[in-house]
């Protein structure tokens, strides 16, 4: 990381010196602060390090966690002399400690060994040893590769000392074999050959994990390009609203007049200018231009620039056609470099605000080129569109410095022309042309055309005055440095076209994880209505038994009905005033008196209510348990459609009739349908009623009415009788008074117990109406049980195939969102690499 640490600046100085740093660092490296949380906070820096002089941690930690939306902010560092104050700033919640010792000095062993030991009791964060102080650092160095930290800060003044004390060490020289650092190395050396086959080897298995996560995305061609641009040349894309000379300058570039000019639109069409060598003597020429898509030409060119560097020649910002405008925002991703032309009487209109609002997504290198310059009057007002370029760039693209050249395209070409010793209307036709490569100078002959870098152009370009007042030199120059640089080392260009396909590649992944998460939300939630299905049968069940037991005791008002008339009809019947019955009875009549008045009086409608109590019950549970049935098998079979299994077993032919909602949480119905008295005629409680013969019942509880009448009847009126005739045999009238009164007690008795037999057979009648329900009642339950336990067998084979196959996806979907996560850090690590290849 590198701290910005000036006590002395003032906040403006501060601003300005990290605005910089942030440039330079192009996120190589974490930009810390001190003490500046509020500047820290302005530029978008990593975070900050605190002095005595700073803001407690904790609102430091507050303020970043703050602006960076809940995230965990940034780092916050902190700056101790004490060991004590080491621990103390980690049970703060610093995220590092810095431990020197007094003017920046090295802090002594002891005060490193006192503060690793208090955070290993506490928490434990990383501590780095400060080298602020020139005097010692080349000590300190080697004592701090001694200590247990986990880095040292060293300043500026100090790094010469501390590099060599590091390289002299024995152990490094072992380690590395050689004691200098390497110099830098060029685009296609080993290393970077190396670096560019695992690029490619990455990017091509996250494109097969894109293409399988997003199938279908039109932005996965984005990477394909990407990853083929890898071994093709520089592209640069050219935009610019329409008359802004975007087709000159790609002309004065090339040395040729190859694209059409003119104040109306000439490029309504994407091209792509590629380098195609003149036809040789009997050869037939390549067709200059091949369409490759709707609007996408590539056009070959014999400009020997294009060996080295592909030019994307874009329609206008302000194009009237969407098509136009998307092919060339899906051009833009894949630059290396994007020259944005401005005209000079006319820049940044609404539209080129709007597409560099678009460009700044891709962190893109962008040089504005200020076109038709002399059409201004003098340097002052040069001066001036310059300066309003700059402010919007900076202001749209948040740069410090952005690159903004005048130039006058035309006069450049004039030059180049004259040079080559061809007119000003000279164009492709008829020439054997040839532009110079990168780096090269060229001749002043008439075969070739202008090169970039105006410190290599011939003597008859150089002393052009159109050359020089176009100022096209100043602009070639600015590519040529970017994209390949001067001597040994690599350009910018080098580093971003490696990173192009990484930032691709990173939004695509980004893409693909929102794509995923919700996949997996729609996954799980899915998932969630089939298992909530088990809790939501077991409301059901629990409502169908409620149900059913309040069924099962309405009965019982039926049978208390039954059983009253029953009493009543006893207590009517069996009693002296029914004198000349009970002497029929007595006298031996044995017609069933009873059982038609029984049946009519007593059983009435009784059975007949019973059995309508007992067929509606079916009938509700049968509705019931096949309205759940039919539910569950419709959202069973959508469910399956949706997840592309075939629908389980029960539940084929039933989809559209439940889950409308569209899929997760299934919406079953209630257990409270009522139906007709229509039931099925399996009904085991209807058939226990069916089987009910109300005719035996009547016939049996006349049979026990007559003889509970006969017994009564013949005891009371033979005691009289056997008296009379027994006083008639014995003389004496004692004897006689006894007869007589013992006849009449056993009458009197046999009276008496006419109540007890009315109470016992209204306990035989209570008993066998009783038994009857109970065992109506008894097959109802069974019959209730029977067919809900089917539905919750029925609808759990259905589920289960449904929540395998989901629980399944949940977990694919899950596989690939770590997948993800692992592509996402080795995309971060060559992000990281690619950025130190300067």
């Amino acid at each position: 990381m590198l701290v910005l640490w000036d006590s002395a600046a003032n906040a403006a100085a501060m601003y300005d010196a990290a605005l910089r740093l942030q440039e330079l660092l192009r996120g190589r490296a974490a930009l810390l602060l001190v003490d500046r949380t509020d500047i820290a906070l302005a530029i978008g820096a990593q975070g900050v390090l605190l002095t005595d002089q700073g803001v407690p941690t904790v609102v430091a930690k507050r303020m970043l966690s703050a602006a960076g939306g809940g995230g965990g902010g940034g780092l916050v560092g902190r700056v101790v002399t004490e060991a004590q104050a080491a621990v103390t700033a980690a049970a703060d919640g610093a995220s590092l400690v810095l431990i020197e010792g007094p003017g920046g000095s090295a802090p002594s062993p002891a005060v490193l060994a006192a503060a690793r030991s208090g955070q290993r009791s506490g928490n434990a964060i990383p501590l780095l040893m400060g080298l602020r102080a020139e005097a010692g650092a080349g000590a300190g160095a080697a004592a701090a590769l001694e200590a247990e930290v986990e880095g040292v800060a060293v300043s500026l003044g100090a790094l010469p000392a501390v590099a060599r004390a590091c390289f002299d060490l024995p152990e490094v020289r072992r380690r590395t074999g050689r004691v200098c650092i390497r110099p830098l190395l060029r685009l296609m050396d080993p290393g970077r050959e190396a670096l560019l086959s695992e690029e490619k080897k990455l990017l091509a298995s996250v494109l097969g994990f894109l293409e399988e996560t997003l199938p279908g995305v039109s932005e996965l061609a984005l990477l394909r390009d990407a990853l083929k641009a890898l071994d093709e040349p520089f592209l640069v894309a050219v935009v610019g609203e329409f008359n802004s000379g975007k087709s000159s300058v790609i002309n004065a570039l090339l040395g040729r007049r190859y694209l059409a000019e003119g104040i109306l639109p000439t490029t309504n069409e994407i091209s792509i200018l590629k380098f195609a060598p003149p036809p040789g003597p009997g050869s037939a020429p390549r067709p200059e231009l091949e369409q490759q898509a709707d609007g996408l030409y590539v056009r070959y060119l014999p400009a020997r620039l294009l060996q080295d560097l592909h030019i994307v020649d874009t329609p206008g910002t302000n194009v009237i056609l969407e098509r136009q405008q998307r092919l060339t925002e899906e051009y833009v991703p894949r630059a290396d470099l994007v020259l944005f032309v401005l005209s000079a009487d006319r820049p940044f209109s609404e539209s080129e605000v709007r597409f560099l609002e678009y460009i700044r997504q891709w962190q893109k290198r962008v040089v504005f080129v200020v076109n038709k310059a002399d059409i201004l009057e003098g340097p002052e007002q040069v001066a001036e569109v310059v300066d309003f370029v700059a402010a919007n760039a900076t202001r749209i693209l948040r740069l410090d410095r952005p690159a903004v050249i005048p130039v006058s395209s035309r006069a450049a070409l004039r030059a180049k022309l004259a040079a080559a010793g061809l007119s000003i209307s000279g164009s492709l036709d008829g020439d054997a042309a040839a532009a110079t490569p990168l780096g090269s100078a060229p001749s002043t002959s008439a075969s070739t055309d202008g090169g970039l870098d105006g410190d290599e152009l011939g003597p008859a370009l150089r002393g052009s005055p159109d050359w020089r007042s176009s100022n096209f030199a100043d602009l070639e120059r600015q590519v040529s440095n970017f994209l390949v640089g001067k001597g040994a080392g690599g350009g910018e260009g080098v580093r971003l076209k490696l990173q192009t396909p990484l930032f691709v590649a990173d939004a695509l992944l980004g893409a693909a994880g929102r794509q995923l998460e919700a996949d997996l939300s729609a996954a799980r939630s899915e998932l969630e209505g089939v298992q909530l299905v088990g809790r939501q049968l077991a409301r059901f069940r629990a409502e169908m038994d409620k149900d059913a037991a309040a069924q099962r005791a309405a009965l019982q008002g039926l049978l208390s009905e039954v059983v009253s008339r029953a009493e009543r009809f006893v207590d009517s019947t069996v009693q002296l005033s029914n004198a000349p019955l009970l002497l029929s009875i007595a006298a031996g009549n044995r017609e069933y008196p009873f059982r038609n008045s029984f049946e009519k009086e007593v059983v009435g409608d009784g059975v007949a209510n019973l059995s309508q109590a007992v067929a509606e019950h079916s009938s509700w549970l049968a509705a019931n348990c096949e309205t759940q049935r039919s539910y569950y098998a419709a959202f069973a079979a959508n469910r399956a459609a949706a997840a592309g299994i075939p629908p389980p077993p029960g539940a084929a032919g039933a989809a559209g009739t439940a889950g409308s909602n569209g899929g997760g949480v299934p919406e079953p119905r209630g257990a409270l349908a009522t139906s007709s008295s229509s039931s099925s005629p399996t009904s085991p409680a209807l058939r226990a009623v069916s089987d009910f013969n109300v005719r035996a019942v009547a016939t049996l509880l006349d049979t026990e009415l007559q003889s509970a009448m006969a017994g009564t009847a013949g005891t009371a009126l033979g005691a009289p009788l056997v008296g009379l005739f027994a006083m008639q045999v014995v003389g004496n009238t004692l004897e006689d008074i006894l007869l007589a009164a013992f006849s009449g007690a056993v009458s009197y008795v046999s009276l008496l117990n006419l109540p007890l037999r009315r109470s016992d057979l209204k306990d035989k009648i209570s008993r066998v109406a009783g038994n009857f329900v109970a065992d109506v009642q008894k097959q109802m339950e069974a019959e209730a049980a029977a067919a809900v336990g089917s539905v919750l067998l029925d609808v759990g084979s259905m589920m289960a195939p449904l929540e395998a196959a989901y629980g399944a996806e949940v977990r694919r979907l899950e596989a690939k969102k770590e997948a993800l996560a692992t592509y996402g850090t080795k995309l971060q690590e060559l992000q990281r690499r690619a950025a130190n290849l300067d």
